[in-house]
């Protein structure tokens, strides 16, 4: 599946929690001030995983729809209906 196709977006922005390139997944050090300002201006926010999904939620308090994250470690994405519907969901939310 191309997602963006299916979710039929024609433009999105992307951003990791943190710009340091030797992150190390610890959120205590994800520069907060860096991803708020780089979700200010966005009505609609995508995260892609767990972790991601979790930050935005308790330190950040965005809206956001989770994603599973699109790694070849996610056995979830290996049923094709699964990823069916949570892209229908997802479709769902950023409609709203």
């Amino acid at each position: 599946y191309n997602w963006l196709d299916e979710l039929n977006l024609d433009y999105v922005s992307f951003t990791n929690l943190s710009a340091d390139p030797e992150w190390n997944f610890d959120v205590k050090t994800v520069d907060k001030n860096f991803l708020y300002d780089q979700l200010f201006e966005y009505k609609k926010v995508i995260a892609l995983g767990g972790l991601v999904s979790n930050y935005l939620a308790k330190y950040l308090e965005v809206d956001h729809f989770k994603l599973p994250h699109p790694s070849y470690r996610n056995r979830q994405l290996n049923d094709l209906d699964f990823e069916k519907q949570q892209l229908i969901m997802c479709r769902n939310y950023l409609n709203a």
